[in-house]
């Protein structure tokens, strides 16, 4: 999947007048481009500080529930290669965490089963954060109401686009 692909789709299927929150917005996040009041969340303050385009920045490590946001606070939650970034129970309990505070949506983008990552693709020293250590199938979203969409990557890097949709 090109990074373009996804920025088209997040402008197609998010309106203009939802705020967004973003999390783990990382310095590159697809959805900086978006006309939206988005609010950024990550754990790694040299990821959170090139973070662009941002109404408000939150550094938060996405391990520790609650979030520091009421419930449906935001019209649309992202998270974009995020939760394979996480232990399996983490990543669960964020996926319950983001239902909980959408209003609209919750959209996720992940690699395709497990996918091997050890460094800070940025060059940021964050190594630690940027480790992949689990992998998500299809079935787990679908299990959730999710609508899911597998998209072609470069061969081997497959993904899933996974959208709940509360309306």
């Amino acid at each position: 999947m090109s990074r373009e692909w996804l920025e088209r789709l997040l402008e197609a299927i998010i309106p203009p007048e939802d705020t967004i929150l973003d999390l783990g917005v990382g310095p590159d996040s697809p959805a900086q481009n978006l006309p939206n009041r988005r609010t950024g969340v990550d754990v790694y303050q040299p990821h959170l500080d090139r973070a662009q385009n941002l109404a408000a920045k939150v550094l938060h490590d996405l391990r520790i529930m609650p979030l520091p946001f009421p419930p449906k606070s935001f019209g649309v939650v992202l998270m974009l290669d995020v939760l394979e970034h996480l232990e399996d129970r983490d990543a669960i309990n964020l996926l319950k965490e983001a239902e909980r505070i959408a209003e609209k949506q919750v959209i996720i983008y992940t690699p395709l089963g497990f996918v091997a990552q050890e460094r800070d693709i940025y060059g940021l020293g964050g190594d630690f954060w940027m480790k992949h250590r689990c992998g998500f199938h299809p079935k787990c979203f679908r299990n959730r109401d999710y609508g899911v969409i597998l998209t072609r990557g470069d061969g081997k890097n497959r993904g899933i686009l996974a959208v709940l949709d509360n309306e």
